[in-house]
């Protein structure tokens, strides 16, 4: 593995941009439907491939977000508890599912791998099951293509090392089993990324309503989440259970470069009343559930394109906004796509490229300053889209609707 350098930063930028132009010519492409079994491992290798050459050779990372596993799994090695401060944004916000992981995988350092390398070693093998899973859902070989080669995925799991990836697989593969009415392994399935990372909860609220003996399923959505606990229990002895509780409840994104907060934080600022935008921010909380719960209650609407919805419209109304969340559209934009997907992976995929990439990966390395005005434009820009985008989708699904009665 190399070490970060400014040589391999300026590599990887051009490298970037070549995949980026890769997947925009692939989703162009005309695609059949195919069923041979062997075709979702050969796109699970090249995914795999592609993104173990990415860690190997370029070394970066979210400086946050990787110091924050690391924290977490060195704390747990030392048998005390993450959960010991509740301080915003310091300390670990999650169940401890990740962390127990990240502890096993700082032991791998005295072997001589880099916990950067170790910690990503997950990501990429689910992140590699995202385009297998969009192959089962679609049976076309494109999809999986794209999100195979895409900066999307690239630069938000590979190269940040964020744990999305982990916990969009199992809700993207709790949707498809669903589908495949396997009512019991989709709530299981939703339940281990809910113990990786409590925000896929949400999605639950799109799976009751389609389901019936909601107690007994509910029984296997807490399972994972009862395990990882009790886990963290025999590694941790004195466990702040109400911390826990309050840390992950209270967790939020970072306020004032997004959307909507974006656009108030000025005069908030001005009138000496941003503490406005945390209060904001807890209404839309509110307001996403209840919209979410509205949208699963609807029947004609296949369940794909109602996650795809949902996730539209967290974008929307989000007030706190991290830029890891930009990847959960992508499955369900590959899966259900339409006029302008591939606007949005033109759009989003540069905007990525120029603030998530250029300006994002700071563990062990400085990277180029990026002015905040030059990122707030740019996510405005990336936000009234994603508006259009919810608009025509919505008038093109109900003009279907109408025209097939």
């Amino acid at each position: 593995m190399f070490a970060p350098s400014y040589g391999l930063f300026l590599l990887l930028i051009p490298i970037i941009l070549f995949f980026n132009y890769i997947s925009l010519i692939l989703i162009n492409k005309k695609d059949y439907f195919v069923y041979a079994k062997k075709i979702s491992l050969y796109i699970f290798c090249f995914a795999l491939l592609i993104r173990f050459a990415f860690i190997y050779i370029f070394p970066f990372g979210s400086g946050f977000d990787i110091s924050s596993f690391h924290w977490a799994g060195r704390t747990i090695i030392e048998k005390k508890d993450i959960y010991q401060t509740i301080e915003f944004r310091h300390r670990y916000s999650f169940l401890p599912a990740f962390a127990i992981a990240s502890s096993y995988f700082i032991r791998l350092e005295s072997y001589g791998l880099p916990y950067v390398f170790t910690q990503k070693l997950p990501v990429i093998v689910f992140d590699s099951l995202i385009a297998v899973i969009i192959f089962k859902i679609t049976r076309k070989k494109i999809p999986a293509l794209v999100y195979s080669v895409s900066p999307i995925p690239i630069i938000l799991s590979v190269l940040y090392g964020q744990f999305d990836s982990i916990v969009l697989f199992f809700t993207v593969l709790a949707l498809y089993l669903l589908n495949n009415k396997k009512v019991f392994l989709s709530f299981l399935s939703l339940g281990i990324a809910v113990a990786v990372k409590p925000w896929a909860l949400i999605f639950l609220l799109i799976i009751l309503p389609k389901t019936k003996k909601i107690f007994l399923y509910l029984m296997s959505f807490f399972i994972p989440s009862l395990i990882s606990v009790i886990l963290y229990k025999t590694l941790v002895v004195e466990v702040a259970f109400f911390n826990m509780i309050k840390g992950i409840s209270q967790y939020s994104s970072v306020l004032g470069w997004w959307g909507p907060a974006a656009i108030l934080k000025i005069p908030a600022k001005y009138f000496n009343r941003e503490s406005i935008l945390f209060h904001w921010g807890a209404i839309t909380k509110i307001l996403s559930v209840i919209v979410v719960f509205l949208l699963g209650r609807i029947k004609y609407i296949e369940i794909y394109k109602t996650a795809k919805w949902f996730v539209l419209i967290i974008y929307i109304i989000s007030f706190g906004f991290a830029i890891h969340y930009l990847l959960w559209i992508f499955p369900f934009a590959l899966i259900t796509r339409d006029k302008l997907t591939k606007s949005y992976m033109l759009i989003c995929g540069n905007f990525i490229i120029l603030v998530g990439l250029i300006g994002g990966l700071t563990y062990n390395f400085t990277p180029p300053y990026i002015p905040e005005i030059l990122t707030i434009i740019l996510s405005q820009i990336l936000w009234l889209f994603f508006i259009l985008w919810f608009t025509f989708d919505v008038r093109q699904t109900i003009r279907k609707y109408l025209l097939s009665y």
